[in-house]
Order: structure tokens, then sequence, then C-alpha cells
């Protein structure tokens, strides 16, 4: 008796190793799907640039729907100590930008060019 309660015990043991062994089978299946899409999201956006100010657009959207709307009594005077833009004018991208940018360029030795440092 107690040796079939054992092994009633191992094989519910297995079968929930096994059941954790697939959902991080699963998990990773998606977050891969996942990183493709990101990926092939980026290429069209780049490559498109009606698709890039439709995503810039809707990025803007959410932006907008995520501050904190004022109160009606205090809308004159805090909106434009508090309102902060959140779009350079220029700026033909739809990510974050942060202080350092890497740049990345064919290397010197196939342009034949020399690079300069700047100091």
């Amino acid at each position: 008796m107690l040796q079939t309660e054992l092994l009633d015990a191992e094989k519910l043991q297995d079968l929930h190793e096994e059941k954790l062994f697939y959902a991080e089978v699963k998990e990773n299946h998606k977050q891969r799907k996942n990183t493709i899409a990101r990926w092939e999201d980026f290429v069209k956006r780049t490559s498109n640039h009606s698709h890039l100010v439709s995503c810039k657009n809707q990025q803007q959207k959410s932006i907008d729907s995520s501050k904190t709307k004022p109160r009606q009594a205090d809308v004159h005077k805090k909106l434009g100590s508090t309102y902060h833009g959140t779009v350079s004018k220029a700026l033909n991208t739809t990510t974050f930008q942060g202080r350092n940018i890497t740049v990345e360029s064919t290397p010197a030795e196939l342009t034949g060019k020399h690079a300069s440092l700047l100091g």
C-alpha cells in the first residue's frame, strides 16, 4: 500500500514537471514570435514612411491618453506649468530617444575613408 502511494506520488510529480517543462517551452515560443513580430514592425517602420507616421501618431495618442487630466477648475492655472512636449520637431523615429546614441556605420577599411575621432 505504501509502495503504490509512492508510485502514484512519483507519477504526479513527473506529470507536474512535464507540465512545467511544456509551459516553459510554450512561453519561449511565444517570446520568440513576439521578437520576430517586433523586428518585422521595426523593418516596416524603417522602410515605409507612411507606416512610420501612423505608428508615430498612435504612439502620440497613447502618450496623450496616459497623461493625467487636470480638474476643470485647474485647467487654466496648471496647464501652462505642467505641459511638457514629448516630440522633437524633426524626429522621424517611433522610439524613445535617450542621451546616448550608438551609430553603426560601414567600417573605414571598406569605404576607403579614414574615420576621425571627435574630441
